[in-house]
């Protein structure tokens, strides 16, 4: 198996990283086209670039073989103490594996990442949602231990 290493993106990063964003994007749009706008490269490139910028975000790539395989983009939440246990949370808002190296542990790796640097952070919660038409991730989420704790519904009012 090809040796994956995980490490924060870089600015020079951008575009290689929109351009899988991109291809995230697009299948989330033919997915659901009742939620997403039909996205552009331009878009994701300058999401990402935005991303890598924002000091109170974290934005990590996969590599293999020198190629930059993946992303993932985390959001940072703090919820009233006087409520939760965790109140330091971390969020998956983004995250995409190239059309060519998927199925090949890409996903895993980012994820595995994260948790490291979370710990780092000192941070032991991760939450992400994703949509039920992806039944891969779905299968990858729950692998890593990922639970399901609520369920998102919604409607639209025309």
């Amino acid at each position: 198996m090809t040796k994956i290493t995980v490490s924060v993106a870089k600015l020079k990063d951008s575009e290689t990283i929109g351009k899988i964003a991109f291809q995230t994007a697009l299948l989330h749009y033919q997915s659901v086209k009742n939620e997403f706008k039909k996205p552009t490269k331009k878009a994701q490139i300058d999401y990402i670039r935005k991303s890598i910028l924002d000091p109170d975000l974290l934005v990590l790539k996969a590599e293999m073989e020198k190629k930059i395989a993946g992303y993932v983009v985390v959001y940072f939440n703090t919820y009233p103490e006087k409520y939760f246990k965790f109140s330091k949370r971390a969020f998956i808002g983004s995250i995409g594996v190239d059309e060519n190296a998927r199925g090949q542990g890409v996903g895993k790796a980012l994820l595995k990442g994260v948790e490291a640097e979370l710990k780092k952070r000192g941070i032991s919660v991760v939450e992400i949602d994703v949509y039920t038409f992806n039944k891969s991730a779905g299968k990858l989420y729950d692998s890593l231990g990922y639970e399901d704790i609520k369920h998102y519904k919604r409607k639209f009012i025309k």
